[in-house]
């Protein structure tokens, strides 16, 4: 297992859309959060909009998603031969604990960053400033949720191999499947992946769950992600 999680570790530094994906990763939070608080009257600015301008590092974990889901159709690492079924399952999970570690990586860079700038915003504009609780769980938490969407996205990549069609099935699950569910359905609204992740870092909602149930809904969602990904691998080579 050693000598497989060193082999995904250096494929993992060697490979450019990794760090294209964290740059983008750390860009799209750092956007959000510039538009959220930057086109305030800073000084007028209230304290639950600096909060929300920390929490806007939760799209980073969306990004993470995709970054697993892209990572994860790889094939066999460099420097490796897999000629048994335990052989494939211990690589595919080297793998699912290399990139839910780069997701890990991500999501607290990703909170340190809008947290510092939030506030340098509010502070230099004299606005109000986000409570620690709300900075300390973003930054405790952010990491968790990243980690869990990174390694769901391995899990689907494997299942699909194909990373068009990964892709493809990420657009479809993030960008319509759910915020379709979300619009007709409360328990969706609340109980789905992102009602989930706005759960666990603390974004309050009316009747949004409490973090004890995001985080099994979250680890629930990983699960079957990656047992698709753990029966595919099963029947073929990763």
């Amino acid at each position: 297992m050693s000598r497989l999680v060193r082999a995904e570790l250096v494929a993992l530094r060697a490979t450019p859309t990794a760090m294209r994906l964290l740059a983008l990763a750390l860009a799209v939070a750092l956007f959000l959060t510039v538009t959220y608080v930057g086109v305030r009257d800073l000084e007028h600015l209230p304290a639950i909009d600096a909060e929300r301008g920390v929490q806007t590092a939760v799209t980073g974990g969306f990004v993470v998603f995709f970054a697993g889901l892209i990572l994860g159709t790889s094939g066999v690492p460099h420097g490796t031969a897999l000629s048994t079924g335990r052989e494939r399952r211990a690589a595919y999970v080297a793998r699912v604990l290399v990139l839910a570690a780069f997701g890990a990586v991500a999501g607290l860079l990703t909170a340190a960053l809008t947290t510092v700038t939030v506030l340098l915003l509010a502070g230099l504009g004299g606005g109000g400033m986000p409570s620690t609780g709300i900075v300390a769980r973003t930054l405790a938490t952010l990491p968790l949720y990243a980690a869990l969407a990174a390694a769901a996205g391995a899990g689907l990549g494997a299942a699909v191999r194909s990373r068009p069609a990964a892709i493809g099935l990420g657009v479809l699950v993030v960008f319509v499947l759910d915020p379709a569910l979300s619009d007709r359905s409360d328990a969706v609204d609340r109980l789905g992946p992102s009602g989930a992740a706005g759960g666990l870092i603390g974004i309050a909602t009316p009747d949004g769950p409490s973090f004890a149930l995001s985080l099994a809904l979250l680890l629930g969602y990983a699960a079957l992600a990656l047992a698709a990904g753990a029966l595919a691998t099963a029947r073929r080579d990763l």
